[in-house]
């Protein structure tokens, strides 16, 4: 179930709600769980501002087991120069996932128990661009992803800088 609501002609609030069924496993029982999201929108002139909420369960489909996921988001998008086709879209993203068991990821080679460790990243994208028609736009772009399973050797830090095409076609479907 899935709601959108104006609050006045600058603010929206969008928010869903529904439960996740996961299948049981060789390492996990059957679920089943609440999943929702919710996001708080400002727009006005070319900018548009955001922050949201999302909680979910994921299967690990890498190592087995289910995580439960939560992610909160914050970004904005704006034209640069009073122009339409320049533009910065930036955006950040923590998220937490706990594992539902503690089956999962990291075996001991002495006893060979199985532990799913917990996961906590924080995602950065800033994408600075120009869009001369609606189905092409070209970016430069800096993305930085920081990740932590809270145990000795489990940080990783990713910086990212590049240049992107990016090209959609716009479908119409009746």
């Amino acid at each position: 179930m899935a709601v959108d609501y104006d609050i006045s002609p600058l603010w929206s609030i969008k928010g869903g709600a529904g439960a996740v069924y996961l299948q049981k496993t060789l390492l996990t029982e059957a679920r089943i769980g609440p999943a929702w999201r919710v996001t708080l929108e400002r727009s006005r002139a070319g900018t548009t501002f955001h922050v949201g909420y999302l909680r979910t369960f994921i299967p690990s489909f890498g190592f087995g087991g289910a995580v439960q996921s939560q992610d909160v988001g914050v970004g904005f998008r704006t034209a640069l120069f009073h122009k339409q086709h320049l533009y910065l879209d930036a955006s950040s993203v923590f998220r937490d996932n706990q594992p539902l068991t503690g089956n999962g990821v990291i075996a001991d080679p002495v006893t060979g128990l199985v532990e799913q460790l917990p996961l906590r990243s924080l995602r950065t994208h800033t994408a600075l661009g120009w869009e001369p028609q609606r189905w092409v736009r070209f970016e430069i772009f800096y993305s930085v992803v920081q990740q932590t399973s809270l145990r000795a050797g489990g940080y990783l830090d990713r910086n990212r800088v590049g240049f992107q095409i990016v090209t959609s076609k716009p479908l119409r479907m009746q």
